[in-house]
């Protein structure tokens, strides 16, 4: 998911973020999160956020303060990474640098998904209210979309164009820009004079989306 387009809320004078308001965070070390989740065949939910983001607060206030997303993420083992910095710019919890080079972290708030095996299976990215977060968690919980769920289906179809560009845009999200790259060779091979329709429609997007970027940045 994309993060929230829109101009973000007024920031609180420096409101710090509760951890994670009512959801039940892992209590230890990184590695001890990872080892838990994999002794129990239980899912990871790593969440990066900064006290001073409007779009982290209203992460907080709006989604994780619902009884019924902490009731859901029960299941889980939720690490919550502070990545705020002070004013020399370090971090104010300096565990978090160590966690967060693991990752591709686009915006903040992020939200990674890790199976058992401590694979990261998916992202949101920016701020997402209770109802579409809890869909989104049902939706990785039945590994639907997913990176695996992806590769997956490339695996069934090689030479899916369709298959090989949507595990590509997932990899691209994930930071895996290895795998990216593989993928769109594979999709160059497949269709050198980039004739397909899947292709099209791509080269299209791409196209649409660099316009909305420039009208952005003239607004």
């Amino acid at each position: 998911l994309a993060a929230a387009a829109s101009p973000p809320p007024a920031a609180a004078a420096q409101a710090p973020v509760p951890e994670l308001g009512v959801v039940e965070c892992f209590r230890g070390p990184y590695f001890g999160a990872l080892a838990k989740a994999r002794a129990e065949g239980r899912m990871t939910l790593v969440v990066f956020w900064t006290a001073d983001s409007p779009w982290c607060q209203k992460l907080v206030a709006d989604t994780f303060e619902q009884e019924s997303v902490a009731a859901a993420l029960a299941e889980d083992v939720v690490v919550s990474v502070d990545m705020t910095r002070d004013g020399d710019g370090a971090l104010r919890d300096q565990r978090s640098e160590n966690v967060a080079r693991r990752f591709a972290v686009p915006v903040f708030p992020s939200l990674f998904f890790l199976d058992s095996e401590r694979v990261v299976q998916d992202v949101v990215a920016g701020y997402i209210p209770p109802g579409p977060f809890l869909g989104e968690l049902a939706r990785v919980r039945a590994g639907q979309g997913t990176r695996s769920d992806l590769a997956n289906a490339v695996a069934r179809a090689p030479d899916d164009i369709a298959a090989r560009l949507a595990l590509a845009r997932k990899l691209l999200d994930l930071g895996d820009a290895a795998g990216h790259d593989e993928q769109m060779a594979a999709v160059k091979e497949l269709d050198p004079d980039e004739v397909s329709l899947t292709v099209r429609e791509m080269k299209y997007g791409r196209v649409v989306e660099a316009a909305d970027a420039r009208l952005d940045d003239d607004r």
